[in-house]
């Protein structure tokens, strides 16, 4: 899948080349921390809470990439596409009521995903822009699990992340005039009351006359999100709550 998703969004790339379009491109090495909480209903024993906090999930090294095409065609939205991984593995804790107070356990979260944005440019000028539009947020990742201590040594679960969410897109950029400097924020956020997603990306840019660039920021992401995960021969509902936050640093290509 993730495969596909990045061959997709290249050969998109090489087609508005081609066409009357106006591309930016963006290729993104992203140092990640994270953590992460889980729980659900375990029928017949009660609640179970697991936790990979930020002090043993590894630092580690991810990536995003994004294309964004533009077309003269004021009534028709233009499209951002962009692809991130994000994925951690480390060590925490599963509290079960009445077996585990606490164990000990090594875990995994995926929360990579395709973003399929169209959006309307609301203001261009020489010294502002704004982007508002949607995003289809198509998660491609998992969760997994495997206790390492006590009542709960050798037991594993797994669940795939399927879910897709519909956010809000607003990106809004400074230009400081005739520099090729630019700075601003973009933002991705929405959900339903126990399926969320606040993603911030605060940058900073430098485009070239030739049109290479270079960019630096900080990117914030917040996920709340339900799914169905593989537990003790049975299925459960387990509800996940995963924030993950780190410098980033990247170059780009506007055509």
């Amino acid at each position: 899948m993730k495969k596909l998703t990045l061959l997709l969004l290249f050969s998109i790339s090489s087609l508005a080349h081609a066409a009357d379009f106006r591309v930016n491109e963006g290729f993104i090495y992203w140092h990640t921390s994270a953590k992460s909480k889980m729980g659900t209903e375990l029928p017949g024993i009660g609640s179970y809470v697991l936790e990979l906090d930020e002090k043993t999930l590894q630092d580690t090294s991810n990536a995003f990439y994004f294309v964004a095409l533009e077309h003269p065609v004021t009534a028709v939205p233009n499209i951002r596409l962009a692809y991130t991984m994000l994925d951690h593995n480390g060590e925490g804790s599963w509290q079960v009521d009445g077996i585990c107070e606490p164990c000990a356990i090594k875990g995994g979260i995926d929360l990579s995903h395709v973003d399929i944005s169209p959006y309307y440019k609301v203001v261009n000028n020489r010294w502002v822009s704004l982007d508002l539009g949607l995003t289809a947020r198509i998660f491609t990742g998992g969760l997994t699990g495997k206790g390492t201590s006590g009542a709960a040594e050798g037991i594993k679960f797994n669940s795939s992340i399927d879910s897709t969410y519909a956010l809000g897109f607003a990106n809004l950029q400074f230009h400081v005039s005739d520099t090729g400097l630019s700075f601003g924020t973009l933002l991705n956020a929405g959900g339903t009351n126990k399926e969320t997603a606040t993603d911030i990306d605060a940058y900073l840019a430098y485009a070239s006359p030739i049109g290479v660039g270079i960019t630096a920021g900080y990117r914030y992401l917040d996920i709340e999100l339900q799914s169905d995960a593989k537990f003790m021969g049975g299925k459960v509902k387990l509800q996940t709550d995963v924030q993950a936050s780190g410098p980033y640093l990247g170059l780009y290509l506007r055509f």
